[in-house]
C-alpha cells in the first residue's frame, strides 16, 4: 500500500492492526517509518516508537525512536540515542550462554 501511495489506507490498516495486536512492535515501527516519511511526526509518532521499543523492537525500534525526536526538534535526545544504538552494535556479543 506504501508502495502504490497508498499511505492514508496503509495508516488505517496498521491502526487496525495495533488495536489488535496491541503488543505487535513491527506494527508500531512500521506506522512510525509512514509517519516519518510523510512528515507527519507528532508526539503519538513518538508514543509508537516508544512502543516499539518496550515491545521488543530492538535496536531498529531505538533508531526509529531517535530519527521521531530529531523530526519533533529534540535533537539532544536523538543523538543521546543514536549513541546507545552505535554502543550497543559495537559491543561485543554476551559470552554467558542462554539459561
Amino acid at each position: 500500500l506504501i508502495a502504490s501511495d497508498r499511505s492514508s489506507e496503509a495508516a488505517e490498516r496498521l491502526a487496525d492492526l495495533l488495536e489488535h495486536h496491541a503488543y505487535s512492535a513491527d506494527a508500531a515501527l512500521a506506522w512510525v517509518d509512514l509517519q516519518l516519511a510523510s512528515g507527519t511526526a507528532t508526539t503519538d509518532t513518538e508514543a509508537l516508537a516508544r512502543r516499539a521499543v518496550r515491545f521488543g523492537g530492538g535496536l531498529d525500534a531505538l533508531e526509529a525512536l531517535a530519527r521521531v525526536y530529531r523530526a519533533l526538534g529534540e535533537p539532544q535526545k536523538a543523538t543521546e540515542l543514536e549513541e546507545r544504538v552505535r554502543a550497543r552494535r559495537e559491543a561485543p556479543p554476551d559470552p554467558t550462554p542462554d539459561a
